[in-house]
């Protein structure tokens, strides 16, 4: 015997939403139930905005330099730039080299 054999709830709650208090009342067998609900939406780890629909993976490696902000948006680590080819423009003169952005390929003869 199930006490609620279906329930179906459609709504809309944004990330910056503040959350949403639910109360269900009925009865079952004569007995007065209430269920108190507390709906708050967050984002998975990884993915950010209003909907987590922008994904924002740090990285330090041939991929690219870069951490990412509170809103998803990449902010280049020092010495690299350019956030629209993931930060992996060199600026030498702030420490970083070209050299090590390069991979080498060890060739034998």
């Amino acid at each position: 015997m199930h006490i609620v054999e279906y329930f179906q709830l459609d709504f809309e709650l944004s990330v910056n939403d503040p959350p949403m208090n639910l109360t269900l009342n009925g009865s079952f067998y004569g007995s007065y139930m209430t269920f108190a609900l507390r709906l708050t939406r967050t984002c998975l780890p990884l993915y950010y905005g209003d909907n987590c629909s922008i994904y924002c993976k740090p990285e330090d490696s041939d991929g690219g330099h870069y951490t990412c902000l509170s809103n998803g948006t990449k902010q280049c680590l020092p010495g690299y730039q350019n956030t629209s080819t993931d930060c992996t423009t060199c600026v030498p003169a702030t420490g970083c080299s070209e050299f090590l952005t390069t991979k080498l390929y060890n060739i034998a003869i």
